[in-house]
Order: structure tokens, then C-alpha cells, then sequence
């Protein structure tokens, strides 16, 4: 049994003769060619892409969700003209009103776009929809258990949105579909400048009153007009500057004066809010017998307050107009929906429906039993449970901090956290300078130590060369002119990386750690003592590196812990396909589940592997044919190669 929330952008289709029932719903835009078929039966003519298209101009850049989604609004010129309800800018009306100038109780209309007035809200439109439960539940399954599935959940979310925002360019939403089952990613470009363009008066807009907002028929011009503003670039701005001038849509809806007939077509795009639908009984007793009335009750004892004060003053009645539609909205919603819930005995035809839903699992087999056998009496216990602590959470939502004195209350608890927020600014800064000073202490040492490295290195290569010619050491390959290069590379080498190179790294390996002067020379009189030359004992040639992945008792060492050298070998360009296969290795660690517990090998695929190789050996074939297929996988390898003027130690 899932149950449905859909905070979702929604299509719902509407056939004005409401024959076809089964056919109404909200529709996620992304997901339209699902239902496309049925609309086009009831008469739409418009494709799929005329509707919803990422790359193209269509119906939903004329859309607008006003500020984080309170309401809808829709784009009607081609001069950022927005056409949305009077309820939907009741607030921005009311604030820009005053008793001298009360354009909520008589109307406004700018005669020219100078006297526009700036709204105070801002306006998104979709860029696009795209679906995310793939990313989202990366590595959650049926025995993941709450706390973590959220924690990853969150983790997920919040890189995805981080992602999608284009370094902040766009405003992202994360939207739970299905109870958890689909994740879709929303990516808005938010404009900041809104002005309001015209609203009737109040006894139009509001005609009726609150109490008449959730009936049928309405006979309210529950209209009013904003415009929004763009740089002269038309880009989106944060906020309002008289520079801004009206923004071009990329469409806008054409304003038919012909009128409708009967059994036309309808479709409604908006950003609605959820759906309970698929409520258990428990969940619609807790609300129409425990939940709604109470909350019905202190609505309407604070509209009681309201209106003492408001029949007795036009400032205190200005004053507190929104805030007494916002409160008088959702009374009369609760009461209209208890109602209703009532008279068509939800609750009891929710039952029904888990009655079925147990006979479906009792007659099944010992799999379907156990793993549905309880969902009922879960949900009779969680309510249990919930029925005793809802007038609790109620009245606190409603009566303690739904009054204006307990949220002034917690706006000095966030000033608080605002001034101690500042103490640490303070600190930061404080600390930052001291840092500065620090910081080229730190860059300094960091200097002096590559630059004895360097020179080390050098001394080594000519100490070394000398060795060989002499006689005292039979073999020897050096690394001197590559000193400065080698320890640039070096800085970008983290553990968990692997190398594989060529017999000049001498400077690379130093300045990761890998290698030592003893060591060095250790491996240029092939030292067999391992303790001396680690590397390999003194099988190996001189000038040919590896470090060790298995401690002495053969067990893995954890390689995310250290930096890798895989063993060097002499055939020229050998290094390469080993080099392949280090990085395929990454990439494998990154896209298959299976390996994700071997963390002693791999940190989710983030390591990249780093190769070396003269510019000679790139003659050979080995090196094209790894750069082609390097390529071709999308594998993360970074190579180096490096033109010394020889190739296998003689001159070009």
C-alpha cells in the first residue's frame, strides 16, 4: 500500500460536462506523454512539445510560480505582463496600500509603466524537470533502515541540487513523488523584480468574501495584473532597479476573445499543493473528528479578534486584511472539507478498501504475507499513537505559534542567533588575518621543502651517473631536469591514486613519500634487503619504482590511505595498458554496486590514475592504442608526456 503525495507541478484535464471522472488528476509536465492520448480524445490539439519542452519555446515559460509557490500566474504579453488572481496579491495589495492611498479597498491601475509599483515578491519559471530517483536512492534498498535511507536521501539531494543550480544561477527544488518511490529535480530562473501593474477594487476582487472562496459557482473578479522585470540583457536580477526594464518571454499565452462552448477542452497548469488521496481511514478520522475541528475552532476565535479591532479603525482594518484572509481561507477549507468527507462517508469507504487489501494478502502466498501481513495494524497502531498527541501539535501550530506575539517571539530568538552569528564573523575575521600571516609561514616552508627536494634530487642524478660510469653500480636510468614538473604533479597525486610511469619519476616518488636517498641508492646497488629497498629487493632496475600493497603477513594494506606506485616495467610503453587498467579500475569502483564494500581498494571511484612516458615510447602502439580506448571509456587518467631529448637513453 503506498500512499501519493503529489507536491507537484500539475496538469489536470477538466471536461466541463464531468462525464469522464476517471480521466481527472494532476500530471507531472515531464511524464505528459503518459497521458497524452486521452487529452487529445477530449480534445486538445496542441503536441506534447507545444506544452512542455526543455529546448524549445512552449507553454511552460508562460507560467510562473510566485514566490516559493504560494500561487500561479501566467505570462499574457510579450512585455512580462502577468495575469494571476486577486487573492494571490491580496498581500502585496494590501502593502502597498495605505488609508490615504487604499488600493486594496478602491483598485489601482498604472496609467504607464512608471508608476508600476514594486510587488516585494519574486516570480520562477521552470527550466525543467528531471528525474532524479536513480541519484537519489543510490545505494538504498529494502534493508536500508529509516535514519539512514534519510540521511542519504539528504546527502544525495542536496549535491543533486547543488548540481542542477548552475552555480547559483537557478533556484532548485527537490520533489518527493509516490512516497518516496520517484525523486524529481525542478530547476527555476527566479526573477526578483515583480511590479504590480493593476487590481480592481476589493468589493470585485474579493466579492463575496472568504466565505465564499471555496464554493461554486463564484461570481468574483478574483483577478489582478503584475509585470516582470528584467536587466536590459534581459536576465534574470535579484531585485528591483529602475535600470530594469519589462522581460521578453520565451512565450506567452495569447488572450482569445471568442469565449468558450460547452464541452470544450480545459486543461488547469499551476503549482498546487498536495493530495491525501490515498489517506488511510485512521488518517481521515484523525482528521475530521480530532484535527479539522480544532483547527476550524481557533480560526475562528482569532477572526473574532480580528474583526472587533478592524470594524473599529480603516488603519487597524488595512492593517490586518491579509492576515485576516490568510487565517479565514483554510476556516472555511476545513469546515467545507470535514463536511464533505462526511456526507460521502470517506472513512468508511477507505475501510472497505483495507478490507480488500487484507483479504488480497491473506490469500496469498507465505512471501506476500510477511511482507504485507502487518501494513494495517501499522497504521492502526501509528495512529493510535497520533490520535493521542494531534490537539497538541494543533494547538500549537493554530493558537500559540499561529498569534503574532509568539512569532515576534521567535523572530528575537533568530535576532539572537543573528548577533551571535556576527560574533563569529567577527571571530573569523580576526582569526583570518592572524591566518594570512600564517598562511606565508606555511607557503614558505612549503617552498624551501620542494626546493630542497629538487636539489636533492639533482645531486642524486649526478651522484648516480658518476656511480655507473665508475663502475660501481652496473645500471642506472636519472630523473634531473624534470624536477619543478615532477613536483607539480606531485601536489596533484592524493592517496588512493595509483601511478604508473617510466624510469625518470625519481622526484615525483620523493615528493609523495614514496622514496628516500637510502632507498634510492639501495635500488641502484640492488640491495636485496627489503628493509633497505623496499621497492623490490633489488630485483628490479635501478630507477624503476612500486610501493607495497600488502603488509607483511600478505593481508591488504587499506590503499586509500597511502599514495600508489604500481611495479615499473622495461618494455618501452608497457607502463601504458597497466595504466588503462588502474583507471577502468576507478571507473568500475564508481558504477557497480557490487563493489562498493571493498573501500580498502576504492573511495566510490574517485581516484584517478597518473602515467608517464617518454616521448619516444610514444611510438609505439601501446601508447595510441590505451589514449584511443582511454577515450572511448571516459576513464579518469591523467598522462604526462615528457620531451628530455632521448629516446632509450641515446640522443633523438
Amino acid at each position: 500500500m503506498k500512499k501519493i503525495y503529489t507536491l507537484i507541478l500539475g496538469l489536470a484535464t477538466v471536461c466541463s460536462s464531468f462525464l469522464a471522472k476517471a480521466d481527472e488528476g494532476m500530471w507531472i509536465p515531464a511524464l505528459l506523454t503518459d497521458n497524452y492520448s486521452e487529452m487529445q480524445r477530449l480534445g486538445l490539439t496542441l503536441t506534447p512539445e507545444q506544452i512542455y519542452s526543455v529546448n524549445n519555446s512552449s507553454m511552460k515559460d508562460a507560467i510562473v510560480r510566485l514566490g516559493r509557490g504560494f500561487c500561479t500566474g501566467e505570462i499574457i504579453s510579450n512585455q512580462g505582463l502577468i495575469l494571476t488572481n486577486h487573492h494571490c496579491g491580496y498581500d502585496a495589495i494590501q502593502s502597498l496600500s495605505t488609508t490615504a492611498a487604499n488600493h486594496l479597498k478602491n483598485g489601482f491601475w498604472a496609467k504607464t509603466k512608471a508608476d508600476e509599483k514594486s510587488a516585494g515578491f519574486s516570480v520562477s519559471f521552470l527550466v525543467k524537470i528531471v528525474d532524479i530517483t536513480d541519484d537519489v536512492l543510490e545505494g538504498i534498498d529494502d534493508n536500508t533502515n529509516d535514519v539512514m535511507r534519510k540521511t542519504l536521501i539528504g546527502e544525495h539531494s542536496s549535491a543533486l541540487k547543488k548540481d542542477f543550480s548552475n552555480d547559483g544561477a537557478y533556484d532548485v527544488d527537490i520533489k518527493e513523488m509516490f512516497s518516496g518511490n520517484r525523486y524529481f529535480a525542478y530547476v527555476y530562473e527566479t526573477f526578483g523584480d515583480v511590479r504590480l501593474v493593476g487590481t480592481p477594487p476589493e468589493s470585485v476582487g474579493k466579492y463575496g468574501g472568504d466565505t465564499d472562496n471555496w464554493m461554486w459557482p463564484r461570481h468574483t473578479g478574483d483577478f489582478s495584473m503584475f509585470r516582470v522585470y528584467a536587466s536590459k540583457d534581459n536576465k534574470a536580477t535579484k531585485e528591483f532597479s529602475e535600470d530594469n526594464v519589462p522581460y521578453t518571454p520565451k512565450h506567452h499565452l495569447p488572450v482569445s476573445m471568442k469565449g468558450v462552448e460547452q464541452g470544450d477542452f480545459a486543461m488547469i497548469w499551476g503549482f498546487p499543493g498536495s493530495t491525501d488521496r490515498y489517506l488511510s481511514s485512521y488518517g481521515v478520522k484523525n482528521a475530521t473528528d480530532l484535527d479539522q475541528p480544532a483547527r476550524v475552532k481557533i480560526r475562528r476565535a482569532k477572526l473574532d479578534a480580528y474583526e472587533k479591532y478592524q470594524v473599529q479603525d480603516e488603519a487597524v482594518d488595512l492593517m490586518y486584511s491579509s492576515k485576516h484572509a490568510q487565517v479565514a481561507n483554510y476556516w472555511k477549507y476545513f469546515m467545507g472539507q470535514t463536511r464533505g468527507l462526511k456526507r460521502l462517508d470517506i472513512e468508511g469507504k477507505k475501510r472497505a478498501e483495507e478490507e480488500e487489501f487484507t483479504r488480497w494478502v491473506n490469500s496469498g502466498d507465505a512471501a506476500r504475507k510477511a511482507k504485507y501481513g502487518n501494513v494495517i495494524k501499522m497504521y492502526q497502531e501509528a495512529y493510535k499513537v497520533y490520535d493521542e498527541k494531534i490537539l497538541a501539535k494543533t494547538y500549537w501550530m493554530e493558537a500559540i505559534y499561529g498569534i503574532e506575539f509568539t512569532k515576534y517571539g521567535f523572530g528575537y530568538s533568530r535576532l539572537q542567533g543573528l548577533y551571535e552569528a556576527m560574533g563569529e564573523e567577527k571571530d573569523k575575521e580576526k582569526k583570518a588575518k592572524e591566518k594570512d600571516y600564517s598562511k606565508f609561514d606555511t607557503f614558505k616552508k612549503e617552498v624551501i621543502a620542494d626546493y630542497k627536494i629538487a636539489c636533492i634530487s639533482r645531486e642524486m642524478s649526478l651522484l648516480g651517473r658518476r656511480e655507473v660510469l665508475t663502475g660501481k653500480a652496473k645500471f642506472g636510468i636519472f630523473g634531473d631536469g624534470k624536477e619543478v614538473a615532477q613536483l607539480a604533479m606531485a601536489k596533484q597525486f592524493k592517496n588512493g591514486d595509483f601511478r604508473s610511469g617510466y624510469y625518470r619519476d625519481q622526484t615525483f616518488m620523493m615528493a609523495i613519500g614514496a622514496l628516500g636517498i637510502k632507498e634510492y641508492y639501495a635500488g641502484l646497488y640492488a640491495d636485496t634487503k627489503i628493509e633497505n629497498e623496499p621497492t623490490s629487493g633489488g630485483r628490479q632496475m635501478g630507477g624503476h619504482y612500486a610501493t607495497r600493497s600488502l603488509n607483511a603477513d600478505g593481508s591488504w594494506k587499506n590503499l586509500m590511505e597511502q599514495k600508489n606506485s604500481s611495479a615499473d616495467i622495461s618494455p618501452t610503453a608497457g607502463q601504458m595498458p597497466r595504466l588503462l587498467g588502474l583507471a577502468l579500475a576507478s571507473k568500475m569502483y564508481r558504477n557497480i554496486p557490487e563493489l562498493e564494500g571493498f573501500t580498502n581498494f576504492s573511495n566510490k571511484g574517485n581516484e584517478v590514475a597518473f602515467g608517464t612516458i617518454g616521448d619516444a615510447s610514444t611510438s609505439e602502439g601501446l601508447f595510441w592504442e590505451t589514449m584511443n580506448a582511454a577515450g572511448v571509456l571516459e576513464v579518469p587518467m591523467a598522462i604526462s608526456v615528457w620531451d628530455d631529448g632521448w629516446g632509450i637513453s641515446v640522443p633523438k
